[in-house]
């Protein structure tokens, strides 16, 4: 049985007994696709057939009482959550019928909004649900997740990701990283892949010249890291720092032709765990709309800072 098919138990075990918690938090490492395990729960909430469990996407269910929240520009304002709860609270436009708000990446919110969704989980009209989604629960305030049923959703074994991946004619040398990054070829379609292969030598060329040369690499780093590429550019970064501390001999390497720089880094004496740190703010900054240039050199300073041994 997948771990999507166990998390969804909650909702089949809630609706054979009539029994919906008024909101569920579906949430997952970065790279999981939790918004398809919500939409599956969704279904199962409505469908009364075979046909419509069988839909793709929200469209062909063709539902009036379903609003999706969605965020504009990686924030959902204040205004967003407060109209949309205004139409959420009118009647169902179908008698008796359940009315579902799903928020797409709740941690996107800000203290405004969120405190407006708050008031409202706490005090839902009646036979209405908020489905809320996030793979960042760790930026999430602890009121929303407090308030609501939350139900993770593991990432597919890494095997079974790659086999996808091989057929999708990924190269080699990245396959495991996008493994441990992306959960399905969906997500990489997203990625303009020879963008990301250019971003990458780029970004492993700087890490090379920070060994002996920390100055050079943040100037490089600078230049390479950009509202474009941002999301790819940390998860190597991220990655790459993740493996200086984990990788030993029998592991199968995320960075396979980089083993010999691994290596080197190993014996520098660097604090990764701060590094980690560093890059988790630096990606909250931009979420909540912080100066990107300027947050990318606070980044990058502190970087250097560890470097200077």
């Amino acid at each position: 049985m997948s771990t999507k098919i166990q998390s969804l138990k909650v909702i089949e075990n809630a609706k054979k007994n009539n029994k919906f918690s008024h909101a569920y938090l579906f949430f997952g490492e970065l790279g999981v696709d939790v918004f398809e395990a919500a939409f599956e729960a969704i279904k199962l909430m409505i469908c009364e057939n075979d046909k419509c469990m069988s839909y793709k996407n929200i469209e062909e269910l063709n539902y009036p009482d379903l609003i999706v929240i969605n965020p504009e520009k990686n924030l959902i304002s204040k205004e967003s959550i407060v109209s949309t709860l205004k139409e959420v609270s009118n009647t169902s436009l179908v008698n008796n019928k359940k009315k579902i708000l799903i928020i797409k990446d709740v941690h996107l919110g800000n203290n405004s909004s969120l405190n407006s969704l708050l008031k409202f989980i706490e005090e839902p009209p009646k036979n209405t649900y908020i489905i809320m989604t996030t793979n960042r629960i760790d930026f999430l305030i602890s009121t929303i997740k407090s308030r609501a049923q939350n139900i993770m959703i593991k990432r597919p074994a890494t095997n079974e990701i790659i086999k996808d991946f091989i057929k999708l004619g990924i190269k080699e040398k990245y396959i495991r990283l996008f493994a441990n990054t992306y959960p399905n070829i969906e997500k990489i379609n997203e990625i303009d892949l020879l963008k990301f292969e250019t971003t990458y030598s780029k970004i492993m060329k700087a890490l090379e010249v920070g060994i002996d040369h920390p100055n050079r690499m943040k100037l490089d780093l600078s230049n390479i890291i950009a509202k474009d590429n941002f999301s790819y550019s940390m998860n190597i970064l991220e990655y790459f720092y993740f493996q200086v501390q984990t990788l030993i001999n029998d592991d199968h390497p995320l960075f396979p032709n980089h083993i010999k720089l691994i290596n080197q880094y190993k014996d520098e004496d660097i604090d990764y765990s701060k590094i980690h740190n560093m890059i988790s703010i630096f990606k909250k900054s931009i979420i909540n709309r912080g100066n990107f240039n300027l947050q990318k050199e606070n980044f990058l300073l502190k970087l250097l800072e560890l470097y200077d041994w």
